[in-house]
């Protein structure tokens, strides 16, 4: 596995740590394209923890074992030769810098932050993120959100207003991990395992789609459904903790 170390400096004291949660994409300019995601979450203890996507080699999840976040930058490391260096553009948006693998010149990289309306939908959907006690605080506080048939939206589009009243269990997660990571993470562990969820326990055999919409809008989805969702999906996360 090719390893990284990645370094995002931030502009001092301008920016909280926090503003790297989430996820990142940037692009080699090659031909053909290589496109890389970054995941990065912090934890409950304010440990961070990312995860590397290469989507055009496969898509397979990288655990980036070494997050350090200390002043105004942050380091990751995956052991190998290879490193990013780049700054964080002052609203957060962006961090440009170079990549430099092994000997060769360095090549310009610039990670975009990923949005609704930008996150790349081919990502492969069977990636499995790492999790984290965040997630956990994720699934209780989106389960809160839909504590009552009161509260379900039973129409998703994937539109989560702001001031919504009713939520579908995708702006429920949606608002729950903005909420506590203070980033939306369209391809986040919470999120990606409540697909599998519905793949593996809720809905086997289903040709959705979108998951985590279509099984929300499915006229054989009870309230009660919805419970054992939120109920499968706390203990499998639970279960994958590190």
């Amino acid at each position: 596995m090719t390893k990284v170390i990645v370094v995002l400096a931030l502009f001092a004291g301008s920016l909280s740590a926090q503003t790297f949660s989430g996820a990142w994409q940037g692009a080699f300019q090659t031909k053909p394209q290589i496109r890389l995601m970054l995941q990065l979450v912090r934890s409950t203890n304010a440990e961070w923890a990312g995860t590397l996507y290469r989507i055009d080699q496969g898509g397979t999840p990288e655990a980036i074992p070494y997050v350090q976040v200390s002043g105004a930058g942050i380091q990751l490391r995956l052991n190998d030769g290879d490193t990013y260096e780049g700054t964080l553009s002052p609203n957060g948006s962006s961090i440009r810098g170079e990549w430099k693998q092994g000997g060769a010149a360095a090549r310009t990289m610039e990670f975009q932050r990923a949005t609704k309306e930008t996150a790349w939908q081919d990502l492969n959907s069977e990636v499995e993120p790492s999790v984290s006690e965040a997630d956990i605080r994720i699934i209780e506080r989106a389960k809160a959100l839909l504590n009552s048939p009161a509260k379900w939206n039973r129409a998703d589009n994937r539109g989560c207003p702001a001031a919504a009243m009713k939520l579908s269990l995708y702006c429920a997660l949606d608002r729950a991990t903005t909420e506590v990571t203070g980033q939306f993470a369209h391809r986040g562990a919470a999120m990606q395992q409540a697909r599998f969820v519905i793949d593996e326990d809720l809905a086997k055999g289903n040709h959705y789609e979108h998951r985590l919409m279509d099984y929300n809008n499915d006229p054989k989805t009870t309230f009660a459904d919805v419970q054992r969702f939120f109920q499968f999906l706390e203990e499998r996360v639970r279960r994958k903790l590190p």
